[in-house]
């Protein structure tokens, strides 16, 4: 999940199988282009909870990259990246 984002800040996740990185948001979107794409809102301390987040049928030992956007006014354009996180299907 994200921890230290604004308190009911939008927050998407992004999966993605074959990733593409490039430069994006003063950052690196690591899980484009996406598979799948949730929506998680923050809560009051900034902090997501991901339970069910893992994609249903997704075969054992697939390897996956995933993202957060996370809606963020104190920066310019708005929007932070979380580092990208590489993990695979148990």
């Amino acid at each position: 999940g994200v921890s230290q984002a604004p308190a009911g800040a939008l927050c998407v996740v992004w999966l993605s199988f074959a990733p593409t990185p490039f430069p994006a948001l003063g950052g690196t979107v690591h899980a484009a282009p996406f598979s799948q794409q949730l929506f998680r809102v923050a809560d009051g301390a900034g902090q997501t909870s991901d339970g069910g987040l893992w994609p249903a049928g997704v075969p054992a030992a697939t390897e996956l990259t995933l993202q957060f956007i996370v809606e963020d006014a104190t920066v310019l354009p708005g929007l932070t990246l979380s580092n990208g996180l590489r993990a695979t299907t148990p």
